[in-house]
C-alpha cells in the first residue's frame, strides 16, 4: 500500500534504526518540511512521544479532526528544491528558533519536569551531521552544484557544530540523550507555567 501511494523510495539508510533517529531532528535538517508536529500528551494514559519513527505498534485515538487534500506534492516539492539559493543552504541545519513554530507540545500532566523524559524533543548534533551527510551522499537536489561532497560535509558539520555544540563529547554515540533547544525549551516553560496558573485559577495575560 506504501508502494502503491508513492510513500516509500528505496531504503532508510541504517543509522536511522541503528540510532532511534527523532522527529526534531530529522525537521532540523530537511531542506522542505510541508508539516507541522503536533503531540498531545494529557495525564497517564500513554502518548506517541517515545514511538520509533515509522514502527507505531497500535493504532491511537486523538483529540481533534484530521483533513487529507489532494495536491500535487511531488510538482511542490520540486518546485521547492529548485528555488533553494545558497542562502536558503544557509539555513541548513534550522536554528532553534525556527524549530519552535515547526513542533507544538501540550503537556497535561502532573509534574512541571516531564518534557525532559521525553526524547523526542531532545536533539542530537552527530545525528544532525549523519542526516545531512547521507543527503548529500545521495545527491539531494537542495545541494547539486553548491560544490563538492567533501566540501559540502565540512561546511555542514561546521554549521551543526556552530548552533547545536555537542553537550555530551565523551558519551558513546548510542548512549547520547541530546539536549532540548533552548527556544523549544522555552516554549515548554511557558506553557507548563501558564497551565499551572490555570488549575490555580489565575487568569494569564
Amino acid at each position: 500500500m506504501a508502494l502503491s501511494n508513492d510513500n516509500l523510495w528505496g531504503y532508510i539508510p541504517s543509522f536511522i534504526t541503528k540510532y532511534k533517529v527523532r522527529w526534531i531532528e530529522m525537521a532540523a535538517v530537511l531542506p522542505c518540511w510541508t508539516s507541522m508536529i503536533c503531540y498531545y500528551v494529557e495525564g497517564d494514559y500513554g502518548h506517541m512521544m517515545k514511538e520509533i519513527v515509522g514502527k507505531a505498534q497500535d493504532r491511537y485515538a486523538v483529540h481533534g479532526r484530521c483533513y487529507s487534500f489532494v495536491m500535487p506534492w511531488e510538482d511542490i516539492i520540486r518546485e521547492l528544491n529548485l528555488n533553494m539559493s545558497d542562502l536558503d543552504l544557509e539555513r541548513l541545519p534550522r536554528e532553534d528558533e525556527c524549530l519552535k513554530y515547526m513542533l507544538r507540545l501540550h503537556l497535561r500532566v502532573a509534574g512541571k519536569d516531564f518534557h525532559q523524559h521525553l526524547r523526542q524533543v531532545h536533539l542530537r548534533p552527530f545525528v544532525l551531521v549523519e542526516l545531512l551527510y547521507e543527503l548529500i551522499d545521495r545527491k539531494h537536489s537542495v545541494f547539486c552544484g553548491k560544490g563538492s561532497a567533501e566540501a559540502l560535509k565540512r561546511r555542514m558539520a561546521a554549521r551543526v557544530a556552530g548552533r547545536y555544540p555537542e553537550q555530551e563529547p565523551d558519551v558513546p554515540l548510542e548512549q547520547r540523550r541530546g539536549t532540548i533547544p533552548p527556544s523549544l525549551l522555552q516554549v515548554l516553560l511557558t506553557d507548563e507555567a501558564e497551565a499551572e496558573k490555570k488549575q490555580r485559577g489565575i487568569k494569564c495575560p
